[in-house]
Parts: C-alpha cells; structure tokens; sequence
C-alpha cells in the first residue's frame, strides 16, 4: 500500500484574510483556503466537528491548531501543525500537542492525519529533504504523562531526524535538542541493566550497538521474555522493545519522515504499519456502525443516546425514516438530528468555559459562532459553500456597518 491521500479541493470554499491567505501560498506553493483545510481534516475522525483555529504567521511559514468535537463540545482529538519553507528550498510541516481521547482510540486518527499531512507537503515540493517532523514522546493526559508517542512513532516509520543533515526541527523550541540514536543506545542500556541479567543481558548489549533506526527497537522480541509496562491505570506484559520505548529510560526524540526519499528507509515501515492498522480501523468502525443499525431497530433510545453525542450526517435520512414510524421517540429524534448538525455545539462549548476555560475551547467557540454569522456550518453535516441568501445577508450586514460609521 502507498502513502497516497486524497486531497480536497484546498483552494475552494470560505478563505483565509487575504495576507494571511498570500502568506500560506507563498509558503506552500499553492493557494489553501480556511474551508478547504477544514475539508482535509474534518475526515479523520469519524462523526466528529472539525475546526482550524489559532492559524499564525512565523518568519517563514505559519502555524494552525486541528481540534475534533462531539456535539457536546467535547475535544476527542487536537494537533499543532507548523508549516514553513527553508532556505534549500523544502518543506517542513513540524507536529506538535498530539492528543486523542481515550475512547476515540483504535480509529487510526493519528494515520489519517499523517496520510493527509504527508500528502500536501508533496503536493507543495518535490524536494528531497522535504518532511514532517516531530518530537517523539510523552505528553500529560489528565495529569498523567503517558509514554506512547516514543513507541508510536517508531511504528509509523519516523527515524531519528539526526540521522539526516537538517537534523531536529527548529520550528518549535523544546528548550533543548531531543536525543537522537547514540543517546538512545545508551539509555536501553541502562534499562537492560536494571531489568536483565545472565546471557539474556550480553545478549541485548549487543543488539543495543547495532540498530540504526528506532523501529529496529521497537519491534525487537525475545522470546520467552515479557516486561511489565504501566500506561495509565494499566498494567500489560510488552516485549523487549516495546516495553524499553514506554518506560522512564526511553527520552523523547527528535523524529522525521521524508516525504520525497524514494530510498528514505521508514517508508516501507510506514506502509505496513498504515494498512494494517487502517484496515483494523475500518473494521472496527463497521462493525460499530452494524451494531447502531441494528439498536435504531430493536433498542432505538440506545443508539439515539449514542448519536446524540457522536455521529455523521448519513445517520440523519434513516433518523427521519425513524420518526415516521416511532412518533412517541420525536422529540428524542428531532433533539438527535439537531445534535448532529451542530446544534449543542454552542451551549457545550459556553458551558465549558464557564466549568474550565481554555484557549482552545475558547477559539472554537469564536469560530462556531462566525461559521453561523457567515452561514458555513462548518460541521459533520454540512461544509460547503454559504447559501446565495446568506451570503447576501453576510455582504448587506457589512455594508451597513461601513455606512453607519461613516455617519459619525
């Protein structure tokens, strides 16, 4: 299987201030408009509202922040992508603030986005060192720091970025350079010193001095030896590899992926891992779907439960076939359906900043409310282009502000 996303029409639809819209052409070699980027994302987790908030220049590029929401409000997923264009002529699109909710999990989001991500940086070069990057570790989740992203990574074919000459990404400032392979060594060193001993120790010793990438790592198995690793509140037995990545021993690290390379060697990794787990994912996410199929028929308040707080707009043409034969669920029904065309998006994302105010809840909400000022939903339901009378409403209110300032 090849890396090979499908990408919307990015220039279409609602646009960027016209600057700021210059600026990201001139950085990505081709013109990307506020919906068309939305567009790209809004796919990546299912049933879910899409937002690009937070979208900044930067002396050679500009930054945006992804956020995914339930219908309550709820963030289920976010990332940070930083764009810039060097001085050899590349492309970098750095990663950073990777979440995915619990729950949301199992759904191949971090793919999706990577598949989509990896696909514009070649769509705006050709150059060979043109890449995304990330730094590859840990980050707090509920106040708990969870260890997945050194392993993560790994799988998803990103080597070490000091292998190549542009070496770690500058886009963002970690404070210090993430180690890179020799550090790695040493530290798995270290881990197998305090959790093997014997022939199982000279062993592992010598495969420290000889990997060069850190897939190599972390697909390593003995067998017969299982680890126990702690992740969150669980506890599961790991292999060799593995369990080293998700442990205190294994630092965060510079990673990246060239997108041009044709002999870059995490491609082929990045492939299998992607099919693989893309198909676990669909798989996953059709079975769910027959499973809410058949509650809408044998325990319809199940899955209207269900969908009041996720679910597309496909679900919508077989809810109102519902309402017609379930007359005592209407109010539930309709209640759904306005859930899932953004209704609750507004009072949950209000409520949230009176409970617990964030910058991130904070620059949603400014965006729900311009996509209904503009008439752009912007949600699972509809993004498209406005409606002639709302662009006609949008066009007359500005108007009438520019006269009534006049007049002052």
């Amino acid at each position: 299987m090849k890396i090979q996303a499908r990408l919307p029409a990015l220039h279409q639809g609602i646009p960027f201030p016209k600057t700021q819209s210059n600026h990201m052409t001139r950085v990505l070699g081709f013109p990307v408009s506020h919906e068309g980027l939305t567009k790209m994302y809004e796919g990546c987790l299912d049933g879910s509202h899409c937002y690009i908030t937070d979208v900044n220049d930067t002396h050679n590029g500009f930054e945006y922040a992804v956020s995914w929401r339930d219908h309550d409000g709820e963030e289920l997923a976010r990332a940070i992508s930083h764009l810039a264009r060097h001085e050899d002529g590349s492309l970098e699109l750095h990663r950073s603030d990777v979440y995915v909710a619990h729950h949301c999990r199992g759904q191949a989001v971090n793919i999706k986005i990577l598949e989509k991500e990896i696909a514009m940086v070649r769509k705006g070069s050709d150059h060979p060192e043109s890449r995304v990057t990330l730094e590859a570790g840990g980050m707090p989740v509920n106040g708990v720091r969870e260890r997945l992203g050194t392993y993560t990574w790994a799988r998803y074919g990103f080597d070490f970025a000091d292998n190549y000459k542009h070496g770690v990404s500058d886009l963002v400032d970690y404070g210090s350079h993430s180690p890179g392979r020799s550090s790695m060594r040493r530290q798995f060193k270290a881990w197998i010193q305090n959790h093997a001993d014997g022939p199982l120790s000279q062993e592992l010793n010598k495969l420290a001095d000889s990997f060069k990438h850190p897939w190599e790592i972390a697909s390593l198995k003995i067998d017969g030896h299982k680890f126990p690793v702690t992740v969150g509140d669980e506890v599961s037995q790991c292999d060799v590899g593995k369990a080293f990545m998700l442990s205190e021993f294994c630092e965060n690290y510079g990673a990246a992926y060239r997108v041009n390379d044709p002999q870059f060697a995490g491609k082929p990794v990045a492939e299998k891992a992607f099919a693989s787990q893309l198909k676990t994912a669909q798989d996953k996410l059709t079975q769910e779907r027959a499973g809410l199929e058949k509650d809408l028929q044998n325990a319809p308040e199940k899955a209207l439960e269900q969908l009041r707080h996720r679910g597309g707009s496909e679900w919508i043409p077989r809810l109102e076939a519902l309402c017609e034969k379930r007359r005592d669920l209407k109010e539930k029904i309709e209640e759904t359906i306005d859930a899932i065309r953004g209704g609750l998006l507004l009072r949950g994302l209000k409520h949230q900043l009176r409970n617990c105010w964030t910058e991130s809840t904070r620059s949603v909400l400014d965006e729900q409310k311009e996509r209904l000022e503009t008439g752009w939903t912007g949600t699972v339901c509809h993004i498209g282009d406005r409606p002639v009378y709302y662009k006609w409403k949008a066009k007359f209110k500005k108007w009438a502000s520019n006269w009534f300032h006049t007049q002052k």
